[in-house]
């Protein structure tokens, strides 16, 4: 018997599974790009730590100047901040009494050289004479009294050209001493660099071991940094300074065995690959440890 309700109803179902299959059929597949990339390897690893501490600056030279002679300053030519030259006169000594010994040592130098060549001539020609009248006594034209005056002229000749030769020795080290010690009344500039200090001023007593000037380079690559005995820092580890906004690579060089009683610190120092200038106190050293 014809329902319509059954019929409506299964069209309906009918319909709405056909619209289901549809949707449920599969869409097609789209092609995957294929990325390159590094496999690593996930280990572990100790990172470093470190230790930011105050530094100075120092230079690998730092000469301080003292006078070889005794005298008074009489002048000065630079002030701490300078920078100068090697061989520059820095101070002037006295210097009247070195130059003074200085000519008389040249004085009796050159009086020895004269003297020398008056016994060269002296004893040349009593070489000859000695060598005449012996071909004379040989002939019998000379009486051996003769011969033997001669010879003894001629000996004495040339003992006193041996003298001399050898005063002669002693003359020149005597007017080069003369001369060193003259040129010690001018202090000099060892090196290229800054002046540190000055501690001296004209008038003043110069004298050896007495420090008038301390010179020490201007570009520095040195770094002396104190750091607190807790940290553990080796010859060999990586550190940095700060200058400014400036970071510039270093290395600990030396590690002083010692601790300071006082702060509880030990000395380090630092090679910067990058030189900056001498006496800095702001910088700071960051210190690397394992």
């Amino acid at each position: 018997m014809f329902n319509p309700f059954f019929d409506q109803k299964t069209s309906i179902t009918f319909v709405a599974a056909l619209l289901l299959a549809g949707c449920a059929q599969p869409k097609a597949t789209q092609p995957r790009d294929t990325v390159t990339a590094p496999l690593l390897v996930v280990s572990h690893t100790s990172l470093p730590t470190f230790q930011v501490v105050a530094g100075t600056v120092r230079s690998q030279t730092t000469s301080t100047l003292a006078a070889n002679v005794v005298g008074t300053v009489m002048r000065v030519s630079v002030s701490e901040g300078d920078r100068v030259r090697k061989g520059d006169v820095l101070v002037a000594i006295d210097a009247r009494e070195p130059r003074a010994q200085a000519d008389r040592a040249r004085a009796g130098r050159d009086e020895v050289e004269r003297a020398i060549d008056a016994a060269t001539s002296n004893a040349q020609l009593a070489e000859a004479t000695w060598r005449r009248y012996d071909a004379l006594h040989a002939r019998g034209s000379a009486s051996k009294q003769e011969l033997e005056e001669v010879t003894n002229r001629r000996s004495m000749a040339q003992a006193e050209l041996a003298r001399l030769i050898a005063q002669r020795a002693e003359a020149r080290a005597a007017a080069t001493q003369a001369d060193a010690v003259l040129a010690y009344s001018s202090v000099r500039a060892p090196i290229d660099g800054v002046i540190a200090a000055r501690f001296v001023d004209p008038g003043a007593q110069a004298a050896p071991g007495v420090a008038l000037l301390t010179i020490e380079e201007e570009q520095a690559t040195r770094v002396d940094a104190s750091v607190p005995e807790g940290v553990v820092v080796h010859a060999g580890d990586r550190a940095f300074v700060e200058s400014g906004s400036q970071q510039i690579a270093a290395n600990v060089v030396r590690v002083q065995p010692s601790v300071d009683r006082n702060t509880r610190s030990a000395l380090v120092q630092l090679a910067m690959e990058a030189p900056l200038r001498a006496g800095s106190l702001d910088r700071k050293s960051v210190v690397y440890g394992k």
